[in-house]
């Protein structure tokens, strides 16, 4: 299902629902903003986010690291080739 936006605009819209993201820490803004900013509190759950998207972003490094090294010995040794 899309969902079309035209009208009086140069360039029409098509929106995708889905590809929209929702999950447990969606904030009515209106509230948020009503309540001078009181943020959730931290919980374990987002303790244990933070701490596995630190480990997969040092992962996801690591394994570029190589790859580079990896493509940089192929290069040099095709070049030493010719």
């Amino acid at each position: 299902m899309f969902f079309f936006i035209s009208g009086k605009v140069k360039k029409s819209l098509t929106i995708d629902p889905t590809v929209w993201i929702f999950d447990e820490r969606k904030i009515d803004l209106d509230a948020f903003f009503l309540a001078g900013a009181n943020l959730p509190e931290e919980n374990d759950l987002t303790d244990y986010t933070r701490k596995i998207s630190a480990q997969f972003d040092r992962e996801m490094l690591e394994a570029l690291s190589r790859l580079i090294q990896t493509e940089i010995q192929i290069v040099l040794n095709t070049i030493g080739r010719n």
